[in-house]
């Protein structure tokens, strides 16, 4: 928001500089972002009388003028057409400056002397809506006065850097308000109409919720035209280009109350009715700004009945636009749902300076407030007759009371003020302050419609007490020493065993490309599309972390570097369009291994290959981490993974992720020609199944006894599916491990032989017997749950200390 320092002196007695005032609001949470004086790009400019006109003896298409600057009679040459005796005009004498750093010299134009220059509006770089030529001064302009003083442009324009709450100080009197309630100067409010109006010709209708109430002035009569010179530039200064005295007026009365209004001809709506309502079906409207839109069902519109005439709070259309044949205009001024303007802007993509206002919220009773002032200034300056007016809606407003207690802002602030003052800040704001001593009862000003709750009242005591008044202080109370989460500490604890294991943390975009979807062989169905892509290559979010995890070892395989470690810590998200809910987002890990572990080992001069048991290695170290015993690779078949070296990963019958080799096609899509091994585990069930505690045991002195068997099975038979049932015996069996596999001579075709050690030990000493017994149990199980049968038993007896 643009605010004039001058204008602002209209409405409030101000003291204090523009750099001090600037001080003052930015303490108070006004922040202004930097005070500029746009107009000192010309100097040495003054308002002239021409006393006389001759044509130039050697130029048809120039003119030698006689002009006045209070002091002298000054010779100056000029090519406008517009000229003549009497009037006032800007004149450049020389010395002047023009924006450009264009320097007035004397000069001969054509033989002529001439000592100055007679300027445009544009060479002084205002634009402002004049006839084409040399500026026109009003008849009273002061001869000789600096055109800058006499336009204002001797003037300080201050940005401000809004937040959204505050949108009382989208207007100039909001900030009025404001710099009062800092400064204890006395506000002035501007004159408004204060005749008498009668009932309107049109009828106004209000079939939606989403307007609260509607004003209709009907002025007849008026002459459309330029703004007066002081309209115009009160304009400039606040970033708005003049289009006509309507327009400007109506653009003024914006800026001064913040409640944006709107003019209609009224010969251009045949059925002399308004109708304020929601569009029902696609509807069109060709806007001011010569744009064909399409309306969306619900759309806010206001309509003669039956077309739209402008989208409610954010445009008009041309179909009712005000011109320079315009006779009679009807001026709305209404109360727009905020939401329903901002999803108007949001679904056609259009913002105005009305919109950015009603989005906020508008202060309720200024509505009727800023139509009578707009009907003040359209009598004053273009000549038309208020002949009626129509109210419709709730016009009533019900100011929000709060109760504040004086102890909370000393409490909340760290500060000792009395309730007096409280009382004296808040009604420097407008409030209405009833009660004292424990409790105060506020009504809150109907402009700030920010202030909702009582720490809000308490913010505007610290803003107006001053934030630098309030001492530095120790925080009070009771504090709790910050700590990771579970998870997140679980995350860490990963983090730190993964590169203590040699592999490198990566970090990628969520987004990925719809081609490595396809290269990966994933279904991009459940895929979310972005509605405002960077580019295609970064159009979808993810659905797993492989393509992301491909992604990087591609790029360094193609960078040379071919032994590869990385993980990375990711979300997925997982959703179906029309998106009705959130996405399912999942915490996922992958892992990916490329290449050896070290290229020439010094003991045996050759590099180790990273295989699935490197992988798995990782996955077994994880689940020691999460403290999770109940944990198997199964059999799966996933299109992304190589058919006989990969597997499910469950925990307690629940898959978790998956681990293996790198499907060969898939590798080709990537244009990998190395072995890929990945681990990608779904954290967010990981963690559920992780324990928080630490099981302890007690160290058992007695000897461990370790025996080994050998047994027959299916080929296809899971050698983990022994191990699991051998432990799920008894818990003296403290272990079991396969040492050996074996197909081939001496072994049916179709079975195979697994060599299994397993270890018996309890608190005493275990006796033949019971390793006999336990042994043979063992055999039984096996055979009768798997069809195992025994190969040969080896027995060796290992005497040691757990």
């Amino acid at each position: 928001m643009k605010i004039s320092y001058n204008w602002l002196k209209e409405y409030i007695d101000l003291s204090l500089t523009p750099e001090q005032l600037a001080e003052t609001l930015t303490k108070a949470g006004v922040v202004v972002e930097h005070v500029t004086k746009p107009f000192e790009a010309f100097s040495g400019i003054v308002v002239a009388e021409i006393k006389e006109i001759e044509k130039h003896p050697d130029a048809d298409k120039l003119s030698v003028t006689k002009v006045f600057n209070g002091q002298e009679l000054l010779q100056v040459v000029c090519g406008a057409k517009n000229i003549k005796v009497g009037q006032r005009v800007p004149l450049a004498q020389v010395g002047a400056v023009l924006p450009g750093d264009f320097k007035i010299k004397k000069s001969k134009l054509r033989g002529v002397e001439s000592q100055g220059m007679l300027c445009s509006s544009d060479e002084l770089g205002l634009d402002l809506e004049l006839e084409d030529g040399i500026m026109i001064l009003p008849e009273d302009s002061p001869i000789g006065e600096d055109i800058r003083v006499f336009l204002g442009l001797n003037d300080s324009i201050l940005l401000l850097d809004l937040t959204p709450n505050r949108s009382d100080c989208l207007s100039i009197l909001g900030v009025a308000k404001e710099v009062a309630a800092l400064t204890g100067c006395e506000l002035k409010m501007p004159q408004g109409y204060e005749n008498e109006q009668g009932q309107g010709s049109f009828t106004v209708e209000i079939a939606t919720s989403d307007c609260k109430n509607y004003v209709a002035q009907e002025i007849r009569g008026i002459k459309v035209g330029p703004s007066p010179l002081w309209l115009q530039i009160k304009l400039l200064k606040a970033g708005m280009r003049p289009i006509n005295n309507v327009v400007d007026i109506t653009n003024f009365v914006m800026l001064e109350y913040g409640q944006p209004l709107h003019g209609f001809d009224m010969d251009k709506i045949p059925s002399k009715k308004i109708v304020v309502k929601n569009s029902q079906s696609q509807q069109e409207i060709q806007t001011l700004d010569g744009q064909k839109r399409n309306l969306p069902e619900g759309t806010l519109t206001i309509t003669d009945g039956i077309a739209p005439l402008a989208i409610a709070g954010v445009m008009g259309g041309e179909n009712s636009e005000v011109d320079e044949n315009t006779c009679d205009i009807l001026i709305e001024s209404a109360y727009f749902n905020n939401i329903a303007v901002r999803k108007s802007v949001k679904a056609l993509n259009l913002r105005s300076e009305a919109s950015s206002r009603f989005e906020k919220s508008v202060a309720p009773l200024y509505i009727k407030d800023a139509a009578l002032r707009a009907a003040f200034l359209l009598e004053e300056i273009c000549g038309g007759k208020i002949t009626g007016t129509n109210l419709v809606g709730d016009f009533t407003h019900d100011p929000k009371e709060i109760d504040l207690d004086p102890k909370k802002v000393n409490s909340l602030l760290g500060i000792q003020v009395s309730t007096e003052d409280i009382a004296t800040i808040l009604k420097s704001l407008g409030c209405i302050v009833k009660g004292n001593g424990d409790k105060l009862n506020v009504v809150i000003p109907h402009h700030r419609v920010d202030i909702t709750i009582d720490v809000d009242l308490v913010e505007e005591v610290a803003r107006i007490y001053g934030y630098d008044n309030i001492p530095s202080t120790l925080p009070e109370g009771k504090t709790t020493a910050g700590k990771y989460c579970f998870s997140q500490q679980m995350v860490n604890d990963l983090k730190d065993l993964l590169v203590a294991q040699g592999v490198r943390e990566v970090v990628t975009y969520p987004f990925i490309s719809p081609d490595s979807f396809l290269k990966t062989q994933l279904e991009p169905t459940m895929a979310i599309p972005l509605a405002n892509p960077l580019g295609k290559e970064n159009s979808l979010m993810r659905t797993s972390m492989l393509p992301s995890a491909l992604n990087s070892v591609a790029y360094n395989l193609n960078h040379n570097n071919d032994n590869i470690a990385l993980f990375e810590f990711g979300k997925t998200y997982i959703g179906k369009l029309p998106l009705e809910t959130l996405p399912q987002e999942n915490e996922v890990l992958v892992v990916a291994q490329v290449g050896e572990h070290e290229k020439n080992h010094w003991l045996t001069g050759k590099g180790i290959k990273k295989d699935f048991y490197s992988i798995k290695g990782i996955l077994e170290s994880i689940m020691t981490l999460c403290k999770i015993d109940e944990w198997e690779i199964k059999r799966d078949i996933c299109p992304q993974f190589h058919p006989g070296r990969s597997g499910a990963v469950y925990v307690c019958t629940r898959q978790v992720g998956y681990i293996g080799q790198l499907h060969p096609m898939v590798a080709k899509n990537w244009d990998i020609k190395e072995e890929v091994y990945i681990l990608e585990l779904n954290l967010t069930e990981l963690m559920e199944k992780a324990s928080q505690e630490f099981n302890y045991k007690s160290v058992v002195k007695f000897p461990a006894v370790v025996r080994d068997i050998a047994v027959i099975v299916d080929k296809d038979l899971d050698a983990g599916v022994l191990v699991k049932t051998i432990k799920g015996l008894n818990p003296m069996i403290t272990s079991a491990e396969i040492f050996d596999v074996y197909s081939g001579k001496g072994i049916e075709e179709g079975k195979k032989s697994i060599a299994i050690t397993f270890t018996l030990q309890k608190a005493g000493t275990l006796k033949e017997e019971e390793i006999t017994f336990f042994t043979k149990r063992i055999l039984t199980t096996l055979e009768d749950r798997h069809g195992a049968k025994l190969r040969q038993i080896k027995i060796v007896e290992k005497k040691e200390l757990a």
